[in-house]
């Protein structure tokens, strides 16, 4: 199963954000055990890598990166895309940009604590709680 990572549950392993870190951390062990494949947007490099140098400073960050890059595939962000999400259904354009680029890339389910921002998504949505129990099911 492969599973766009949400900047915010990606940051809740980072950040150590509680109590969110719980569930977040969990997945990232499923990614490590080969049981999920974690993706992320190309964009969310970008977005990763601005509050991470903000927080941490440019070495730490682009460390953070790299480690993240051993265990993620990157989702590529494409002209295509852009314009599905442009004219998506979704209200906030970089939810749609990452649900666009989800549905282009056959992935499987987006993981986000913000889930009724992507009420409207192509791709199925799940909280990191969802998403470990549907895991757990299987």
């Amino acid at each position: 199963m492969k599973i766009l990572f949400d900047n915010n549950v990606i940051l809740d392993v980072l950040l150590n954000r509680q109590p969110f870190v719980v569930h977040a951390q969990q997945l990232f062990a499923l990614i490590e055990t080969a049981t999920i494949d974690g993706a992320i947007a190309a964009t969310s490099i970008n977005d990763l890598y601005y509050i991470l140098t903000k927080l941490q400073g440019k070495l730490l960050a682009k460390e953070t990166i790299r480690q993240l890059l051993l265990n993620f595939s990157v989702i590529n962000v494409t002209e295509p895309v852009i314009v599905l999400a442009m004219n998506s259904q979704m209200n906030d354009l970089e939810d749609a940009i990452l649900d666009c680029a989800a549905w282009h890339s056959d992935v499987d389910a987006i993981v986000t604590r913000d889930i009724n921002d992507f009420a409207k998504a192509l791709t199925p949505v799940y909280t990191p709680q969802q998403l470990l129990a549907i895991l757990h099911r299987q």
